[in-house]
């Protein structure tokens, strides 16, 4: 499956959702512990453990993040190629519109 297939914008994606594909590029391609990401996402966007679990459910149902099994008691996961592409995306748009406003070097 190809990025062009999947029907993927910034609109559908939330600041919960984005803040989690976040966390997973800083580790890709090392699987993320569920719980770890939770703890740092929590702390960014307060959400809670359900929101967090349909957060990533929606992720993996529009093929941006798989669930790889467990280790120990928690769920693994990462960024599928389409993932990697759709951060990627994601990126250069901000680094585009931070471009406009002058502050590149913030980026």
């Amino acid at each position: 499956m190809t990025m062009e297939h999947l029907e993927v914008d910034e609109a559908m994606t939330s600041a919960l959702q984005v803040a989690i594909l976040s966390n997973l590029v800083v580790t890709d391609p090392v699987p993320a512990d569920t719980t770890e990401v939770f703890v740092r996402v929590s702390l960014q966007e307060g959400a809670s453990v359900s929101e967090f679990v349909e957060a990533l459910i929606e992720l993996r149902d529009i093929g941006l993040i798989i669930f790889l099994g467990h280790e120990q008691a928690n769920q693994l996961f990462r960024l599928t190629e389409n993932g990697r592409l759709y951060v990627s995306e994601l990126i250069a748009d901000t680094l585009r519109a931070m471009s406009f406003t002058g502050k590149i070097a913030d980026a």
